[in-house]
């Protein structure tokens, strides 16, 4: 995936066939002759020497076009939430940085999909771009899988925003941090909790994870009913006008 595929495969065939030797070797030092078979069977089957070619190759095409790229997202995921986790948690503990940056995107006590990019300017520059620089540079990811990964990273940012939990969402299977864990950042009473973006780790390591499910439940009823209440109370006001 750096411009050179061909080469690459034949350098990963060539490590699979250097690990298969080897592996002979070690299994002929344990006192089986394994390399002989091997050679008996090359000389009395040629498909066989043929077969083992063609598996080597499609290990290297597994190994090149699955495995690699799958480690270098998932190394990208934790490099990404690493940054924006200590980025975010100093926003919150910084008076100046939250109120000139920080606090338009808590503005929405209510999530929609779009507010995952609802923030300043400079700190979408800084917080979500440099992100997503270093998740790249640092996970050594082709051009190629840096537009999964940003696609993947646009699609997380709109379904954690999205204030729906869907048991069938796709991109909860790669990360611990869902609509359901981000939604209670964006209340009053927990946007000094969850601040992470992909993995609840940093957030459970340094206590800043929102744990209590009884407290969180009765705080959401009670909005719910303040909201409902609050609306009620405009629409008799419309309608006196």
């Amino acid at each position: 995936m750096t411009g050179y595929e061909d080469r690459d495969l034949l350098l990963w065939a060539r490590r699979l066939r250097l690990l298969r030797q080897s592996l002979l070797t070690l299994l002929s030092a344990t006192g089986l002759d394994a390399k002989t078979v091997s050679n008996l069977l090359s000389r009395s089957a040629p498909e066989f020497g043929q077969a083992a070619q063609s598996t080597e190759l499609l290990a290297a095409k597994t190994i090149y076009y699955i495995l690699i790229p799958a480690l270098r997202l998932y190394l990208a995921l934790w490099l990404a939430d690493t940054w924006v986790f200590f980025i975010h948690r100093f926003e919150h503990s910084n008076k100046w940085l939250y109120k000139t940056f920080h606090a338009r995107h808590h503005e929405l006590n209510v999530t929609y999909s779009w507010g995952g990019i609802y923030d300043h300017p400079i700190e979408s520059l800084f917080l979500s771009v440099g992100a997503f620089v270093i998740a790249v540079l640092g996970s050594g990811m082709s051009l190629r899988e840096s537009m999964v990964f940003s696609a993947f990273s646009s699609a997380k940012a709109c379904t954690d925003h999205s204030g729906y939990r869907f048991p069938w969402n796709p991109v909860d299977l790669f990360t611990t941090v869902g609509a359901e864990y981000h939604d209670k950042h964006h209340q009053r009473w927990g946007y000094k909790n969850n601040f992470a973006l992909h993995f609840q780790f940093w957030d459970r390591v340094l206590g800043t994870a929102y744990t209590d499910t009884e407290a969180a439940s009765r705080f959401y009823t009670r909005d719910r009913k303040a909201a409902e209440m609050a609306g009620r109370e405009k629409g008799r006001k419309i309608k006196s006008l």
